[in-house]
């Protein structure tokens, strides 16, 4: 019966210390996964603007970590436009920051260059962050180019 009861307990501190890097594990998962999303979306955006010779936009809410685009069809749902919402996709504590020069929405020419607002966009951004976790989606000036980085959480 005691070694029975020593197994239980050494049981239940294993399942202590490992639940917490669990959570966490799976928190930086879903977050790279809704980051390598977004990168995705906005990429289809502005080769939508260059195949259809039709400029493109995308418009972030950062209160509601949602994006939208009413320009372009989805690549994930056949026949709806581009509409997410990266509580879903991530964890329900996630927080978006999107800024292309102080705007946020985002729009490419029929060459595939980023505007904000009227102007050719100089610094754009998608700042996603879950439990300590940040992942930063940027849209390259000029080009439009995207990527994807893991980044240390800035200090509060």
């Amino acid at each position: 019966m005691i070694e029975l009861t020593i197994t239980v307990l050494i049981v239940g501190l294993i399942a202590a210390v490992a639940t917490p890097q669990f959570a966490a594990s799976t928190c930086v998962a879903n977050l790279q996964s809704a980051a390598y999303h977004v990168a995705a979306d906005v990429e289809h955006i502005r080769r939508s603007a260059i195949v259809t010779g039709r400029p493109t936009s995308i418009d972030f809410d950062n209160s509601t970590a949602q994006y939208e685009s009413v320009t372009v069809f989805s690549t994930q749902r056949k026949g709806t436009l581009v509409d997410v919402e990266l509580r879903q996709l991530s964890d329900s504590s996630t927080q978006m920051i999107a800024d292309f020069d102080g705007e946020s929405s985002l729009s490419f020419d029929t060459e595939g260059v980023p505007r904000a607002g009227s102007a050719a966009m100089t610094s754009g951004s998608i700042d996603l962050r879950c439990g300590g976790f940040r992942y930063v989606v940027t849209i390259a000036k000029g080009t439009g180019a995207v990527s994807v980085a893991s980044a240390a959480m800035p200090l509060e």
